[in-house]
């Protein structure tokens, strides 16, 4: 029976075939963009959520507040959102940067059909509006939405996010190979 790579192991191998197209950017810049890419992949979630939380309230001043039940619902994060701090986290960069969401895909199957893009699962459709209780109820989602956010925000090429997110979260990466 093979044993599982570690993950530092494992994500050296994927920095390492990423490095080929950057050969032509200064050292310095390749330095940057592969080490906000890497601390970040590396954070633990709560370290993320606390860093997405300060840039949400610095950068971004929609208004965040969760509704009530007294409250009307629209313009709102839904009361669901506030499952965990990462889902509440993941929710508000849901309405910041919708287009962010929307062009990537799900790495968790979720109940009653696959959303096609991260961004069903916090809206229905993928059209900002109308929030789904999806994420709440799907670690993953909130997780892939946060660290997402974070490289984006930290100026990571976007040409590194679909292979991170992909390595982080794709089910199919962690199942042994048939034998």
């Amino acid at each position: 029976m093979r044993k599982p790579f570690g993950r530092s192991l494992a994500l050296s191998f994927l920095l390492a075939g990423s490095l080929h197209f950057s050969a032509s950017h200064p050292a310095s810049a390749m330095e940057a963009e592969f080490g906000d890419f890497q601390r970040i992949m590396l954070m633990p979630l709560q370290a993320q959520v606390k860093r997405a939380d300060a840039i949400l309230n610095r950068k971004y001043k929609k208004d965040f507040n969760p509704a009530t039940y007294e409250s009307n619902m629209e313009n709102s994060i839904p009361f669901y959102a506030l499952a965990s701090d990462a889902t509440f986290a993941a929710y508000r960069i849901a309405a910041a940067r919708p287009e962010l969401l929307a062009g990537y895909e799900v790495y968790e199957s979720c109940r009653g059909g696959a959303p096609r893009t991260l961004l069903e699962c916090f809206f229905r459709g993928g059209a900002p509006g109308e929030y789904v209780d999806l994420a709440a109820s799907c670690p993953v989602c909130s997780a892939e939405a946060i660290t997402l956010f974070l490289w984006d925000e930290a100026g990571v090429p976007s040409s590194q996010f679909t292979g991170g997110l992909r390595f982080l979260y794709d089910p199919s990466l962690r199942e042994p190979p048939p034998l």
